[in-house]
């Protein structure tokens, strides 16, 4: 369980980290703040926006996976949409299903702060260009973590199966 927290924490460092280095990094006066679908910043406003949305997004997913985190240590399992809910609900098998819920949201929740870090460098790397675009980096990225997030929800299929009977 610490493992999960300290992941967590640290992709949270991470990003916290990567903000700062932003802030430094932006120019001052009015940037792009957002960008189209087709990669084309389309609306201008100020660096403290900007920072202040990254900040809160990031805050928010921390404390998503951060209050999961917490759910899945104390809460009850019976609430949890797992597989073989019998088994795992049965209180011999509760301290192994918290690791792996656990490891789980880590997993995740890292992966997402991690995303988050991803799309900071890249939007701040793109206002620098002339005229501002977004790379098409951005889809490496996001493909990479949509095929973690498929992966680790194949694997959890195997993972949460019971043990064979003997």
């Amino acid at each position: 369980m610490r493992r999960a927290w300290l992941m967590l924490a640290l992709s949270g460092l991470v990003y916290a980290a990567t903000l700062v280095w932003a802030a430094a990094a932006l120019p001052p006066g009015e940037i792009p703040v957002h960008f189209g679908a087709d990669g084309r910043a389309d609306r201008l406003g100020s660096r403290g926006e900007l920072l202040g949305v990254f900040g809160g997004v990031g805050a928010l997913v921390l404390a998503l996976f951060g209050g999961t985190l917490a759910a899945g240590a104390h809460g009850r399992t019976e609430w949890l949409n797992i597989p073989h809910k019998d088994y795992w609900s049965a209180p011999e098998n509760r301290a192994r299903l918290r690791r792996l819920l656990a490891g789980d949201i880590a997993v995740l929740g890292g992966a997402t702060m991690l995303l988050l870090t991803a799309l900071v460098v890249i939007t701040v790397r793109a206002i620098g260009t002339q005229p501002a675009r977004l790379p098409p980096a951005l889809w490496v990225v996001l493909g990479v973590y949509l095929a973690l997030v498929v992966g680790a929800t194949l694997l959890g299929r195997r993972r949460y199966r019971p043990p064979p009977q003997r």
